[in-house]
């Protein structure tokens, strides 16, 4: 069943998933990247993968070149920094998990 409370949620993690697999693919090439061969390489539609070039490119992760994109100059150091982010969602989901179990609890 799936919950409007928790579909935005879902939504987040699932861009997430394809920004760090373009964002892989990128990192594993020694060239600039473009949009079709992405989409190609990610099976990522192209206008998803344009989506989540812009993000990455926002983010400052990754930067724009007339050959396609690559790791930007501060993109090394925010994807070492993206696993902490991660371990901080996972113990904020953890802590909610528990307060949702002692709800449950009072609930039976």
């Amino acid at each position: 069943m799936d919950n409007t409370l928790m579909s935005s949620l879902k939504h987040q993690i699932e861009l997430l998933k394809r920004h760090v697999k373009i964002l892989d693919v990128l990192v594993s090439s020694d060239k600039p990247i473009g949009i079709l061969k992405l989409s190609k390489m990610t099976t990522y539609p192209p206008h998803q993968v344009r989506y989540s070039l812009r993000e990455l490119e926002q983010a400052k992760i990754i930067g724009p070149s007339t050959k396609g994109a690559s790791l930007g100059g501060e993109g090394k150091e925010i994807v070492v920094n993206l696993d902490r982010e991660l371990d901080a969602i996972r113990n904020a989901v953890d802590s909610l998990s528990g307060e949702v179990k002692a709800i449950q609890a009072k609930l039976k």
